[in-house]
């Protein structure tokens, strides 16, 4: 029960935020579950950022296809005038190792 997390996939934005919505209130079953209010939501921004992994970060697994879109992707993105800035990915791929070469999956 603590360790875990869901994802949400959906169609659309409006989904996602339903979605949420109710995630984000009680379970009267749930004696875990408390009240989350959501606040209001901001506007779009004008110039949209984008967080990336710092270059060499990706692990492609030698899917040269897929490697070859991501870098069109960012390409495309910026060309829409996006903001790309790098992150260090290294503390999620720390967090993976712990979880799945641990003892939890295992």
């Amino acid at each position: 029960r603590t360790l875990d997390c869901i994802s949400v996939f959906s169609l659309t934005v409006d989904d996602a935020l339903a979605a949420l919505a109710v995630m984000a209130g009680p379970d009267d079953a749930d004696p875990f579950s408390r009240d989350r209010p959501l606040a209001a939501l901001a506007a779009f921004p004008s110039r949209l950022k984008l967080g990336i992994p710092k270059s060499g970060q990706l692990i492609f697994f030698g899917d040269r296809e897929a490697e070859t879109a991501y870098g069109k992707a960012l390409q495309r993105w910026q060309v829409l005038g996006a903001d790309l800035v790098e992150f260090d990915l290294e503390p999620f791929y720390e967090t993976a190792r712990l979880l799945y070469e641990g003892p939890w999956v295992a």
